[in-house]
């Protein structure tokens, strides 16, 4: 013999994740130290928007949270689970949603750094592994000519001109330069066709040259 006891129905909720297709785009796919210009992501649905939608999203990249940038949707702050997942909602009665990222200005030289933003799966919704980047720019250092122009005598060659590197230096860095013609000529007033100039760590100055040809042409 058997009785009932007090679960006699049981709710089965089904999930259509078909409803929602979440989508990323960069809009603003660069972002740059100075000036804290942030790079933007934008994080879109396809279907209803009467109600809000949850979207999970992981952060991945060259760039390290709260190091080098932070998160943030209309000016508040993106808390991450474990620095590497958040949830982001997107609020009914719109159909998208702006991730900001934003890079923190720090006074070191570097390279160019990625942040990564990867939709997880979900219930509610579909579009998992959809993802967009941005790169995070340092400017904390310029390359440039000590001058903007060099006078030389034919028989005084060769011209040597100053490259200088300004900002911080903690850094290797490398810059190409080209040669053109103005109204001199390559090859009947001077040599060359440009080269590389590497600056080690610490160095601010480097030059190069340019054969003179010292002909009897006026």
């Amino acid at each position: 013999n058997a009785w009932l006891n007090g679960y006699v129905q049981h709710t089965i909720t089904i999930v259509d994740v078909g409803v929602n297709t979440v989508s990323l785009t960069a809009e603003e796919p660069e972002a740059y130290e100075a000036g804290q210009r942030p790079g933007r992501i934008a994080l879109t649905r396809s279907g209803p928007t009467a109600a809000a939608l949850t979207v999970w999203i992981a952060v991945s990249g060259t760039a390290a949270l709260d190091n080098d940038y932070f998160l943030e949707t209309n000016g508040v702050p993106v808390l991450l689970t474990n620095s590497i997942s958040a949830a982001l909602t997107i609020p009914a009665g719109t159909n998208r949603l702006v991730l900001a990222v934003v890079p923190k200005d720090d006074p070191e030289e570097e390279l160019p750094e990625r942040v990564t933003v990867t939709v997880l799966e979900r219930p509610g919704y579909s579009g998992g592994g959809a993802s967009a980047s941005v790169t995070i720019i340092s400017e904390d250092g310029t390359v440039q000519f000590s001058s903007a122009t060099w006078k030389v005598y034919e028989n005084r060659g060769p011209a040597v001109i100053a490259v200088v590197r300004t900002g911080d230096t903690n850094r290797f860095s490398s810059v190409n330069y080209v040669l053109r013609d103005g109204t001199a000529r390559r090859g009947s007033d001077y040599f060359g066709t440009g080269g590389t100039l590497d600056f080690p760590p610490g160095s601010t100055l480097q030059t190069f040259t340019i054969p003179i040809i010292n002909d009897t042409l006026v």
